[in-house]
């Protein structure tokens, strides 16, 4: 071995057993002839990425809808099944608690 790669080798004893370990948690997990990366393929078409596409879209917009007329109607509480999505956008709500239907039965309100 050159020596300029001699520095490199008690990393590579570290790392090529993670990477077999790695490479079949993969195999596992995905199929030995996929990769893991692959485009869904519901998504490969043009026409049915554009439905999901739109899909996505109607969500957010009901999701928007949804915190306007809160916010509109002064309201303490959406109940959600989507708490993660709502709560971790960009915008503090001080006016109302966002939960999930489990959640908010088990608060005192």
């Amino acid at each position: 071995m050159p020596t300029r790669f001699r520095p490199y080798q008690p990393k590579q004893k570290l790392l090529l057993p993670r990477a077999g370990e790695t490479d079949a948690a993969e195999d596992a997990r995905y199929g030995e002839a996929n990769r893991g990366d692959e485009i869904p393929k519901e998504l490969c078409r043009r026409q049915s990425l554009q439905a999901a596409i739109q899909a996505a879209k109607e969500r957010l917009e009901a999701e928007q809808r949804a915190i306007e007329l809160a916010i509109a109607g002064n309201a303490e509480w959406i109940i959600t099944g989507n708490v993660r999505d709502i709560a971790a956008g960009e915008l503090v709500f001080d006016s109302f608690r966002i939960a999930t239907p489990g959640a908010w039965l088990k608060e005192d309100v």
